[in-house]
């Protein structure tokens, strides 16, 4: 999902700016949490945070996050984006 986004998506977008990604991005989000609620919903499997037990769904969150933070970071610097306001 994250290599559709920022391989294909926000790179051909007319004007690349932060509500635009933002938009894409909600999108790209929710499939992901369909996909993982396809896969795991109900189905008892148990994720662990290190330190804590988390549900499916807090956990398909911050792992996309996570994973999100260096695809965006190369995106902005890439093509010089502003993300003041």
């Amino acid at each position: 999902m994250l290599l559709v986004a920022y391989g294909g998506l926000y790179p051909a977008l007319r004007e690349k700016t932060l509500p635009a990604m933002i938009r894409i991005d909600l999108v790209c989000g929710t499939l992901a949490l369909l996909v993982a609620g396809l896969l795991f919903a109900g189905g008892g499997t148990g994720f662990s945070l290190v330190l804590l037990d988390v549900p499916w769904w807090a956990f398909s969150v911050l792992t996309f996050a996570i994973l999100e933070v260096p695809f965006f970071l190369w995106f902005v610097r890439r093509h010089d984006l502003d993300l003041g306001p």
